[in-house]
């Protein structure tokens, strides 16, 4: 009997051995496996791959030439005196485009906006619907940022069509490009880029109805970037009166008018998603659209013979125009929400 008592106790004693020895195992998998983890976000750093060709490689360099654009976009143009959450700007070579696109970004400069939607259409790559980078760092050389990993997870969520397709970011200029200007331009702040391919109407539809609930919620603490270049490769006088076509319906929020244009060839915007994806959002907020800026490639260079166009613009909170004084009666202006369409440009060049 004393003997069975000996055996039944060791039997226990090895079980509990056993039991403690899986569940020191586990435990320290976990904590391992957590580690490794925490060691591998630093690395997910997509480089600057436009550095030295599009914007300046050298820190110092970059930070003076956006500088000075900055301050003539301020000796310029005024602030608009509503809250802006979302701007149209230039992709190009900032020797091109930078001008342009620093009045877009003068406008939001010193606000604490927490997170910058990106939005640019695919110039390389070829694919069905809505590429997003959910997580990591994106490197230029003022700077690395970091993604905002929960907004990206909400816009998986709500809008089918975003998926991960790395491909797509790998050689896409019309994101970065504008990540230096933000860095100059904004405070601490995270981003979520997406490049856009092909859509279909109720991929819009989706990702406008996912942007326009997270501004409900964060009415200020969220911009929204839409990367575009205008017409390509026209004379300057063709160029300028297909811009300022498109331009007028962008300011009208007439997305109708705009996809009708697009598809006639009477204007162009290489950016056409993303420009449509924020104004579907402006429509049901009811915004404002702020022209703030136009030029082309031949402003720079002085051949007007083939040129490309880029603008900047602003959307904005529009108030009660009761509530106004007389000088932001005058600058605001409210418009009627037209319906969407789908419109597509793409365009090659150091000036696109």
């Amino acid at each position: 009997m004393d003997g069975m008592k000996k055996v039944l106790s060791y039997k226990l004693r090895v079980a509990s051995f056993k039991t403690k020895h899986v569940v020191y195992g586990m435990v320290l998998m976990l904590v391992l496996s957590m580690a490794a983890y925490t060691e591998e976000l630093p690395l997910k750093v997509r480089k600057p791959v436009f550095a030295g060709s599009f914007y300046p490689a050298e820190r110092n360099i970059l930070d003076k030439t956006i500088d000075s654009y900055l301050k003539e976009a301020e000796s310029k143009s005024e602030r608009l005196p509503s809250h802006v959450f979302g701007i149209i700007a230039p992709h190009a070579g900032y020797e091109y485009s930078g001008r342009v696109a620093s009045f877009a970004y003068y406008q939001v400069k010193g606000k604490e906006y927490r997170t910058v939607i990106l939005m640019g259409s695919t110039h390389h790559v070829a694919f069905r619907g809505i590429s997003i980078c959910p997580s990591g760092l994106w490197e230029t050389p003022l700077g690395r940022i970091e993604i905002d990993q929960e907004v990206a997870k909400t816009l998986i969520d709500h809008c089918k069509a975003v998926k991960v397709f790395p491909l797509a970011f790998e050689r896409e200029h019309s994101l970065e490009v504008q990540l230096p200007f933000l860095q100059k331009a904004l405070k601490t702040f995270r981003i979520v880029p997406l490049v856009m391919g092909s859509m279909e109407e109720n991929d819009y539809k989706t990702l406008s109805d996912a942007l326009f609930k997270l501004l409900q919620q964060n009415p200020k603490n969220i911009l929204i970037v839409a990367s575009s270049d205008m017409s390509h490769f026209h004379s300057y006088s063709k160029a300028n009166q297909m811009d300022n076509l498109a331009l007028k319906d962008i300011e009208a929020l007439n997305l109708e008018k705009l996809e009708s244009d697009l598809l006639k060839g009477e204007c162009e915007l290489c950016g056409a998603q993303a420009v449509t994806t924020l104004m579907m959002t402006a429509q049901k907020l009811n915004a404002g659209v702020k022209i703030l800026q136009h030029a082309n490639s031949g402003d720079v260079t002085k051949d007007t013979s083939s040129v490309v166009g880029y603008g900047a613009i602003a959307f904005y909170y529009a108030k009660d125009a009761h509530s106004l004084n007389k000088k932001e009666q005058k600058n605001l202006a409210h418009h009627c929400p037209q319906r969407t369409g789908r419109v597509y440009r793409k365009g090659k060049h150091s000036q696109t």
